[in-house]
């Protein structure tokens, strides 16, 4: 399955999904592809399923509609083809509701579920598809959370919820709603097994205003646990870069230990094109993030940094920037946590709540 979140602030529609997808074993291409997904969270391969990191599950169809899904990959990709071929003829609403009668049949239940935002007379607005398997499309109020797949109705959907009533609605900045809530919903996968639920691999979103689409900014995700061998030292992970680039998803881990690249549509022709990968690897050798966000595996901490855009390599000692694992002195990692360590490097978040517990 999957697990998709969004919700509408005043002018803005957000976007967040996982990067997993669950294969019937029995089905045809059920061989496991990856041991692991790039923030470390061990593949399943059991009798019954495969649930790997796989898709990227947002689409920009255009710089007025953005959507997401869960359920049927290929059943949800040929809808959005179908939006795009609508959409040049007819308003975006009219857009989807002309896709989805193409497969709407009440004999056969659409096995799919769609958040979509669209920009329409000046109005942002959001909807889902078939979130009670109605096959409705609803319009979703705003300072409303939504989320469908496979955590929709769990403990973590709870979580979310608390979260987003308790702080997440109430943060004035979108820039600070969306950053936020995407370190908290990646927590998940980190500090829990949810692979086995059919939900993980990295998370990342994108978010619609008057301004048109902005995929998530260049960022490096941080995961670190105290080091149980020295209570005064933090171990560090350097888990994962990652950023968007002609749509493409791209992902930098040290635990695949290469880059990858993922599109929104697995038949799009340049999907694992070479060209298309020299293209990016040429462009962006080197990534400056202008998020960073630290994840805590054994701590209720969260910290996300909205960097100045200077240059934004993170060093803690004396060790060699290439590598993966850093030894932190724990003096050192509780400056970071007060905003001391990373002073002047931007605007500064720290979440740090039982909700995480």
């Amino acid at each position: 399955m999957t697990y998709c979140i969004a919700w509408k602030s005043k002018r803005t529609v957000y976007l967040i999904s996982d990067s997993a997808r669950t294969i019937e074993n029995g089905s045809g291409s059920n061989k496991l592809q990856k041991n692991y997904t790039s923030v470390g969270e061990k593949s399943v391969h059991s009798g019954n399923i495969t649930v790997e990191e796989w898709l990227h599950k947002q689409f920009r169809v255009d710089d007025k509609f953005i959507i997401t899904y869960a359920g049927d990959v290929h059943l949800a990709i040929g809808i959005v083809k179908n939006i795009r071929r609508c959409f040049n003829h007819v308003q975006p609403l009219a857009a989807f509701e002309r896709a989805i009668d193409s497969v709407r049949n009440p004999e056969r239940p659409t096995d799919v579920q769609f958040l979509f935002g669209i920009r329409e007379d000046d109005e942002i607005r959001l909807y889902a598809y078939n979130l009670n398997d109605d096959k409705k499309i609803v319009e979703i109020e705003e300072d409303k959370l939504v989320q469908i797949g496979s955590l929709s109705d769990s403990i973590y959907s709870e979580k979310a919820n608390k979260m987003y009533n308790a702080h997440i609605r109430h943060l004035n900045k979108p820039i600070e709603q969306f950053y936020q809530f995407l370190t908290f919903i990646q927590s998940f996968g980190i500090r829990n097994y949810t692979l086995e639920d059919g939900a993980g691999g990295l998370y990342s979103g994108l978010y619609l205003d008057a301004n048109g689409v902005h995929w998530v900014d260049d960022t490096s995700l941080i995961i670190y646990d105290r080091n149980m061998n020295n209570p005064s030292e933090v171990n560090i992970f350097f888990r994962i870069n990652y950023f968007v680039r002609y749509d493409c998803l791209v992902i930098d881990s040290s635990h695949t230990n290469q880059r990858e690249f993922f599109i929104d549509d697995e038949d799009n022709p340049i999907f694992n094109s070479k060209e298309l990968q020299m293209k990016i690897d040429d462009e962006h050798h080197n990534l400056n993030p202008s998020v960073i966000s630290f994840i805590s595996v054994d701590e209720n901490i969260l910290v996300t940094i909205k960097t100045n855009g200077r240059n934004n390599n993170i060093h803690f000692d004396d060790k060699n920037e290439g590598e993966e694992r850093l030894t932190v002195p724990r003096s050192n990692f509780i400056k970071l946590l007060k905003g001391e360590f990373f002073k002047e490097k931007g605007e500064f978040y720290l979440y740090w709540d039982e909700i995480l517990s």
